[in-house]
């Protein structure tokens, strides 16, 4: 396992220092923003839908038809890249509605004892 991880981390560095090599490569400082860049590179503001906006750092645990009236304690604050709901506006399957639009079954009953 540990050499494994060894050979992952040396791929990486082998990689990072061929793709300076080029002046539109961006330079990395921490493995997070070496990957960001890779995305951000690979990714179209033009991709996002009906309701929705580029954000460069969204959350990684975004409101949902099913967990609107909930709060997540378990959410990180890491950047995910790409589209996200406009504020006032929930995610339902892969579409952005306003949250009183969501179907009332996504809306699950606490569960009884």
């Amino acid at each position: 396992m540990k050499f494994a991880v060894f050979l992952i981390a040396c791929f990486i560095v082998v990689v990072s220092a061929k793709q300076q090599q080029h002046d539109w490569w961006p330079k990395p400082r921490k493995l997070k923003n070496y990957i960001l860049n890779i995305v951000k590179l690979n990714f179209s503001k033009d991709q996002c839908g009906e309701n929705e906006i580029y954000d460069e750092c969204g959350t990684s645990c975004p409101d949902t038809c099913e967990n609107k009236d909930k709060q997540n304690d378990e959410c990180t604050d890491d950047c995910n890249v790409g589209c996200r709901c406009k504020d006032g506006y929930v995610l339902n399957g892969k579409k952005c509605i306003r949250p009183e639009q969501c179907p009332a079954d996504s809306i699950l009953p606490k569960p009884s004892m």
